[in-house]
């Protein structure tokens, strides 16, 4: 069964949500996880350049 990039993006856009500070799901997996065919190969609670600027702003990505 194939997925189309809108539902993808969808499914990323939740998982992302619950993740990072004070996640809603626990155990999603960290740097290296897989969802479908995207890997999880960072975020901004692991860049160091963030400084903790991202979390005291709110604001959590993936990549």
């Amino acid at each position: 069964m194939s997925v189309s990039p809108e539902l993808m993006y969808a499914i990323l856009s939740m998982d992302a949500y619950n993740r990072g500070y004070g996640e809603g799901i626990e155990e999603l997996g960290g740097l290296g996880s897989h969802i479908g065919n995207a890997t999880i190969i960072t975020d901004s609670e692991t860049t160091p350049q963030t400084n903790g600027e991202a979390q005291a702003a709110g604001f959590y990505a993936v990549e």
